[in-house]
C-alpha cells in the first residue's frame, strides 16, 4: 500500500518533499515562504494514516507555535484524510498542549513546584518593579556580587525560564537566579489561593511533569507515533526543552518544519540555532524544498534579494505560479500627506475590487507595530469607497479558537435561513464532538437540531439583540454540543475558566457586529471577515497569504528600533513581503517620518528594480 500511495488535491511534489512524507526517520525541513510547509504536513498525515505507518489506536501530534497556524493545519488534515482518520491527529501550540498536560497531571507536580487554581498572566510592568526592588534589596543586604540589571525581556529567558525546574530545591548561583526563584514562589504562591502563571511557566512545569514521571513520559511516547513541528524557526527554550524531554531517545518519529529567514520571534525567546540543535539531538537530516506556490516569479526575484541579505548562501527558489497581470506588481508609493496617503489606498483598493475581481479578504494591509493609530486614517475613506476596515489585532486570536470556529455554521442555520450545506456541516461537528455514528443516530441528531433551532428562533425576534438575548443563544449552542463533549474534544477548555472567557468575547464582538449589520448573516459575515480588508501586524500576518499586499509606514517611525536590530528587522521585513500572490504596494508618507535609518531596506528594493511613484491627490508619476 505504501508504493501505492499518492497525494491528494496536489498536482505534484518535489523530490525532497516526497522523501520527508515517506520517511520513517527523524527529519528538519527547511522551507521558504509559500513552499507548502502546511501541505506538506498535511499530506505526510494523510501518508501515515492512509498506509498504518501511525497504526490504530496511535496518534500524530502536531505543535504549531501560533493558534491559527494550529487549527488550519487541524483543518487541512481533516479536507485531505476525512474526518475518521483526521480524529487521530491532534494539532495543538506550543501552550495548549502545555496546558492540557499541567491541567490533567498537576498533581503529578512536586509539591514544592505545585500551582493551585492557576490564573494565566504575565504583567510586565510588575515585573519590572520586582527586578528594581531586589537590586535595592541586595544593595542593602549584599546578598550577590552586583551584576547588571537585565531588561524584563531578559529576566524572563534568561533567569526566569532559562533552566529546568529541577525536581528538588534549586540553588541560585547569582542575584538574578535568586530574582527568578523569588518570582516563581511569588507567582506559585499568588493571591487568594490562586497561582499566577505566564504560559512559558506552563510550559516548564509540563516539562517537570514529565521529568519526575517516567511512566507518563513512556506513555505519551506510546500515543504518538510521530510528531510534526511547525513554525520550527521561533521554538523557545522552554519549548525546546519541552519537546526533548518529552521524546528525545524514544521512537517518536519527528518532522520539523520551518524557515530560519523568517525568525522573527528572538525577543521572545526563539532559539537562534534551533535547527542545528535538533538535527543534533534527535540526529535527523536536514532536507531544503526549493519550489515557491505562492508568489509570482517579479515577486521571487525580489524575495532572492531580500533573502540573500539574510543569508549569504542561501538558495534561490523556484516560482510555480503564474503572473495574473502586466505591469508593476511592487512599487513603493510616496505621499506628502497621511490624508493624500489614506484617500490613494481606499481608491487603490476599490480598483482591485471592482476592475480586477479581487475579494476584499484576500487584499491584506500590514503594519509593523500598533495598528490602531492607521484606523480613524483609515476609516473616513474607506468609508466613501464603501470599503469595510478589520482590525484584526482585536479578532484574529478569537476567530482561531477551536470552539469559536465551530459555533457559527450552526448560528447561521438557526438565524440567517440557510440550510443546504450548512445542515449537513452541523450534523458533522455535532456526531464527531460525541463520537457518535450518524446511521446509529440519525433520528436523535434531526430531532436535537429542530429543538435547537426553534429555540433560537425565539431568541431572536428582535433586531438588532440585545447583549442577554446573544448570550443565550450562545449558551443554548454549546448546550446542544454539550459542555463535557467540547472539553474533551478540545482538552485545551477542560479546566480553569478559559472556554468561558471565549464565549465572554465571543458574545462581546456579536453584539458590536449585530448593532452595525442589518442580519444575522451580515453580522456573521462581519465575525468572519468576509467582506472586509484586514489590518494586521507583521507578525499576525506570519503563515498567511494574500494575493494583495499593502504595507503601510515604510519610515524610520514605524522601524523605530531599525538600528539596534538590523538583522531581525531584515527577516521581519522579508516575513511581510512574502504574504504575497501577486502584488506588494509599499507607502511612505513624508509627515509621518524620514527613511534615513531605514536606507538599507530601500537600496534592497531599488536593488530589486522597485520604483518610487509620488502620488499628489488622487494623480501619481513616476520619479
Amino acid at each position: 500500500m505504501k508504493d501505492k500511495w499518492k497525494p491528494i488535491e496536489v498536482k505534484e511534489l518535489e523530490p525532497a518533499a516526497w522523501e520527508v512524507i515517506k520517511s520513517d526517520f527523524n527529519k528538519s525541513v527547511v522551507a521558504g515562504p509559500g513552499a507548502g510547509k502546511t501541505e506538506l504536513l498535511a499530506q505526510r498525515a494523510y501518508y501515515l494514516l492512509q498506509t498504518g505507518c501511525c497504526p490504530w489506536p496511535k496518534r500524530i501530534l502536531a505543535i504549531s507555535f501560533k493558534r491559527d497556524s494550529a487549527t488550519n493545519l487541524g483543518e487541512r488534515v481533516k479536507k485531505r484524510c476525512g474526518h475518521e482518520l483526521a480524529s487521530r491527529f491532534d494539532s495543538y501550540t506550543y501552550d495548549a498542549f502545555s496546558k492540557i498536560l499541567l491541567d490533567r497531571f498537576i498533581l503529578g507536580i512536586p509539591e514544592n513546584w505545585r500551582p493551585t487554581n492557576y490564573v494565566i498572566e504575565e504583567k510586565r510592568d510588575e515585573i519590572n518593579l520586582f527586578l528594581d526592588s531586589v537590586y535595592v534589596e541586595n544593595d542593602e543586604n549584599r546578598l550577590y556580587d552586583f551584576s547588571p540589571r537585565p531588561s524584563v525581556s531578559e529576566f524572563i529567558t534568561k533567569y526566569l525560564v532559562g533552566f529546568e525546574l529541577p525536581i528538588g530545591s534549586f540553588d541560585p548561583k547569582n542575584l538574578w537566579q535568586y530574582a527568578a526563584m523569588r518570582w516563581w514562589r511569588r507567582s506559585l504562591k499568588g493571591s487568594r489561593n490562586k497561582s499566577r502563571l505566564s504560559f512559558a511557566m506552563i510550559e516548564r512545569l509540563a516539562a517537570l511533569i514529565l521529568n519526575a514521571n517516567p511512566m507518563l513520559r513512556k506513555a505519551i511516547q506510546m500515543t504518538y507515533s510521530h510528531v510534526f513541528l511547525d513554525e520550527f524557526q521561533d521554538t523557545t527554550g522552554p519549548q525546546y526543552s519541552f519537546v526533548k524531554t518529552a521524546f528525545k531517545n524514544s521512537k517518536t518519529v519527528i518532522t520539523a518544519v520551518g524557515d530560519y529567514k523568517q525568525q522573527i520571534m528572538t525577543w521572545a525567546g526563539a532559539l537562534p540555532d534551533v535547527f542545528d540543535l535538533f538535527n543534533s539531538d534527535f540526529d535527523a537530516k536536514r532536507h531544503d524544498l526549493i519550489s515557491n506556490y505562492r508568489s509570482v516569479p517579479e515577486l521571487v526575484s525580489i524575495l532572492h534579494v531580500l533573502a540573500r541579505r539574510i543569508d549569504p548562501k542561501y538558495i534561490e527558489t523556484t516560482s510555480m505560479s503564474p503572473s495574473a497581470f502586466s505591469g508593476d506588481h511592487c512599487i513603493i508609493y510616496e505621499y506628502e500627506t497621511r490624508e493624500g496617503e489614506a484617500l490613494h489606498i481606499a481608491e487603490l483598493i476599490s480598483d482591485l475590487i471592482n476592475n480586477h475581481n479581487i475579494s476584499p479578504k484576500d487584499i491584506a494591509l500590514i503594519v509593523r507595530q500598533k495598528p490602531d493609530d492607521f484606523v480613524p486614517q483609515l476609516t473616513p475613506y474607506f468609508i466613501r469607497y464603501r470599503l469595510k476596515l478589520r482590525n484584526e489585532r482585536e479578532l484574529q486570536d478569537l476567530i482561531a479558537e477551536r470552539f469559536t470556529r465551530i459555533v457559527p455554521p450552526f448560528l447561521r442555520l438557526a438565524l440567517s435561513g440557510n440550510s443546504g450545506h450548512l445542515w449537513s456541516e452541523c450534523r458533522d461537528i455535532l456526531m464527531h464532538l460525541r463520537g457518535i455514528d450518524w446511521e446509529d443516530s440519525s433520528n436523535q441528531i434531526i430531532d436535537e437540531l429542530d429543538r435547537f433551532l426553534g429555540l433560537i428562533k425565539k431568541e431572536s425576534y428582535v433586531w438588532p439583540p440585545a447583549r442577554e438575548n446573544i448570550q443565550k443563544i450562545i449558551e443554548l449552542t454549546l448546550g446542544l454540543f454539550g459542555v463535557g463533549n467540547v472539553k474533551l474534544y478540545y482538552p485545551e477548555y477542560e479546566h480553569g475558566d478559559y472556554l468561558q472567557k471565549i464565549i465572554n468575547s465571543l458574545v462581546c464582538h456579536l453584539e458590536k457586529f449585530c448593532d452595525s449589520s442589518s442580519d444575522w448573516g451580515s453580522s456573521l459575515d462581519e465575525f468572519e471577515g468576509f467582506n472586509s480588508i484586514p489590518l494586521l501586524t507583521i507578525h499576525k500576518s506570519k503563515g498567511l497569504e494574500y494575493d494583495t499586499v499593502i504595507f503601510l509606514g515604510l519610515d524610520d517611525n514605524s522601524w523605530w528600533n531599525f538600528s539596534n536590530q538590523p538583522d531581525e528587522s531584515t527577516r521581519e521585513f522579508f516575513v511581510a513581503f512574502s504574504r504575497a500572490k501577486q502584488r506588494v504596494f509599499f507607502t511612505y508618507c513624508e509627515n509621518r517620518g524620514a527613511h534615513e535609518k531605514i536606507a538599507s531596506l530601500y537600496d534592497l528594493l531599488r536593488t530589486s528594480g522597485v520604483q518610487s511613484v509620488k502620488v499628489l491627490g488622487s494623480d501619481f508619476y513616476s520619479k
